[in-house]
């Protein structure tokens, strides 16, 4: 597939933005304990509908906070099926679920 990029233009060094660092204030904003449930509660049957089909699933997890929180899904999973399911880091981006 080519992609043609049209009125695109290189920022002049002086314009470009600044790389951040770990001095700046930047801070993820938490999920409400509400929120937190609700996300629990939607990604589960997706990841159950997965593994019943397949027998593993992958979802995607971009910060640290949605990875513990698919690892934490693993034992609903297991009680679920009635059978071991692991939860792994498949790379920095998806978690893989598969029955052991």
């Amino acid at each position: 597939m080519v992609r043609d990029l049209r009125n695109v233009r290189l920022l002049p060094d002086d314009d470009a933005p600044a790389p951040l660092t770990p001095d700046d204030d930047f801070r993820r904003t938490p999920l409400t304990p509400d929120e937190e449930r609700r996300a629990r509660a939607n990604i589960l049957p997706l990841l159950a509908q997965d593994l019943a089909d397949q027998g593993w699933a992958r979802f995607p997890a971009y910060e640290p906070e949605e990875r513990i929180r698919l690892y934490a899904l693993a034992p609903a999973l297991t009680e679920h099926f009635g059978r071991p399911v692991t939860a792994e880091p498949e790379d920095i981006t998806r978690v893989l679920f598969r029955f052991s």
